[in-house]
């Protein structure tokens, strides 16, 4: 049987130990969750954040110009800089009921399986520390970003990493579900809006058809451009947006779509598939088609070998959690865009459709600390270090 080592049995320790935080954790969760904090307007979430910061006595807890909220808690050494981000806007619906309830087992409501769980863990982090006896070596600085979603393009993170006075040596990026969740690899993505509009002051064509009938030849065509199976590449149709009432054809329609592969070549040559299929369309129908790409990520990341995922496996290992290795679009991407070392992490198990019947389970999300803690005392330790 292979010798525990003490950070590893630090680690398995801080299941147990972790659990007179219980309350606390669940009081933090709920409120996040019931804070309303759509993209680009995330202050109450930043002001609460910071309040719990202080309260834990973070020496340096403020927001940045930009709105990030930012702690910082230095290292015994400062050797190195370990940054660990979550983002605090949210894409439920303000239409949405975002009331949480706690019961035996779980928390449910609409907010609650979003990152307003990792947000829940990064403010009682110091608290964590405190309670473990664990002094790190590193600087630890802690974010919660904002204007991560849709057209915010993860410009909180962004401009932290930008204007940050040292430059992070890793990155832990937080996110509520599921757990085991370890991505290190940030897939190629492309996003853009599609607009289509009728000239209703031009004559009447014979094969006239309504902004909707239009953009829904656009997407069949769409449907049609050939993609490899490998590398793995997809076009996603997300939003679909027409019309005011049953018996009046819309002459406005909007779509919102992506495109993901493995391969930048390849959503490069889609791209331009899409230029030419919305032309023809626009000519064809004698429409104006317009596509607004707002979003674009290079596909890169960390080898599968990088002493920085095998800690993250080794103590997943440790702690019997099943790896899921899912590529998607996150501030995982800033980090890589940036060659700094970063994994993305889960914090529990639970079902995220933003809607009020979601849910997180609670014992699991102590599990999904000591994970958090295990990779930190392996970065602290100079284990992920390249040679």
């Amino acid at each position: 049987m292979q010798p525990v080592s003490i950070n590893e049995q630090i680690t398995l320790d801080a299941v147990n130990k972790l659990k007179p935080l219980r309350e606390q954790l669940l009081s933090n969760l709920v409120l996040f969750s019931q804070m309303e904090a759509p993209t680009g307007d995330e202050g109450q979430r930043v002001e609460f954040m910071l309040e719990r910061f202080v309260l834990a006595g973070m020496p340096q807890a403020a927001s940045d110009e930009i709105g990030n909220a930012v702690g910082v808690l230095p290292g015994s050494e400062g050797k190195r800089d370990i940054m660990i981000c979550t983002n605090l806007d949210s894409e439920v619906s303000a239409k949405t009921n975002q009331d949480a309830s706690v019961l035996s087992d779980k928390v449910t409501g609409a907010g609650v399986a979003e990152n307003t769980v990792s947000a829940a863990v990064m403010v009682l982090l110091p608290d964590i520390l405190k309670l473990l006896g664990i002094e790190l070596k590193s600087n630890l600085t802690l974010v919660g970003s904002v204007k991560s979603f849709d057209r915010g393009n993860h410009e909180g993170v962004n401009f932290f990493l930008d204007n940050a006075r040292r430059r992070p040596n890793f990155g832990l990026v937080l996110e509520g579900v599921p757990l085991g969740k370890l991505n290190h690899f940030s897939i190629g993505t492309l996003r853009g809006d599609m607009s289509c509009d009728v000239n209703t002051n031009r004559q009447k064509l014979y094969d006239e058809e309504s902004a909707l009938v239009v953009l829904t030849s656009v997407v069949n065509r769409m449907m049609r451009i050939p993609l490899p199976r490998r590398p793995y590449s997809v076009v996603r149709l997300g939003k679909l947006h027409a019309g005011t009432s049953y018996d009046i054809e819309p002459e406005h329609a909007e779509l919102g779509f992506e495109v993901v592969s493995y391969d930048d070549e390849i959503i490069r040559g889609v791209q331009e598939e899409i230029r030419s299929i919305t032309a023809e369309m626009a000519a064809r129908y004698d429409v104006d088609i317009n596509v607004d790409y707002f979003f674009s990520r290079q596909a890169g990341g960390l080898e599968f070998n990088h002493p920085l995922v095998q800690a993250a496996l080794e103590t997943m290992r440790v702690l019997d959690i099943e790896p899921i290795q899912a590529h998607i679009a996150s501030e995982l991407s800033n980090f890589i865009a940036r060659n700094i070392p970063a994994l993305t992490i889960g914090m529990t198990s639970g079902r995220r459709r933003l809607q009020p019947s979601d849910h997180v389970d609670i014992e699991p999300i102590f599990t999904g600390i000591a994970q958090l803690i295990g990779i930190l005392l392996a970065i602290d330790e100079g284990v992920c270090d390249e040679s």
